[in-house]
Parts: structure tokens; C-alpha cells; sequence
């Protein structure tokens, strides 16, 4: 989400060419499943796209599981176990 890496960082765009991502590593220690990754969440969120599915409002009641060192977030779990 660096703005100098990435212009607009908070603008989701899954068409953005040129992207920077830091997430799999990088040099000698990058993830070799990186790009397959990156190809099967595109197709995925493209895919939610195309069917109209709203993603802010995924993001109207949003809550995260307690964690020490990540962010989980909580979607639809009104009345369920966590």
C-alpha cells in the first residue's frame, strides 16, 4: 500500500498494470507460486465482479478475529461461533 510503489494504493483496480507486490517476497526469495497466485485471486474477485456482488458491503459491519500479528477479518458472523 505504499503510494510511491503504487500510485492510488486504496483504489482497487484489478486491471492495474505495473503493480508492486511485496507479499510474496522478492529477489532470490521470491515465492515461485507467486504469479499462479496472483492469476487464481484475480480470477476469483473478476469473477465476483461479473456476478454483481457489492464488495463495500462486505466492508458495513467489518470486525477482525483477535490476533497477535494478523489482521482476520470477520465477514457475516452475526450469531456464529468464532
Amino acid at each position: 500500500r505504499d503510494p510511491a510503489e503504487n500510485p492510488d494504493p486504496d483504489h482497487f483496480d484489478v486491471s492495474r498494470t505495473g503493480r508492486r507486490l511485496y507479499t510474496f517476497g522478492a529477489g532470490r526469495h521470491a515465492c515461485p507460486g507467486d504469479a499462479f497466485a496472483v492469476t487464481i485471486a484475480q480470477t476469483a474477485v473478476q469473477h465476483l465482479i461479473g456476478i454483481g456482488l457489492n464488495f463495500n458491503a462486505l466492508t458495513d459491519q467489518l470486525t477482525y478475529r483477535p490476533s497477535a500479528n494478523v489482521r482476520i477479518p470477520l465477514f457475516g458472523t452475526s450469531g456464529a461461533s468464532q
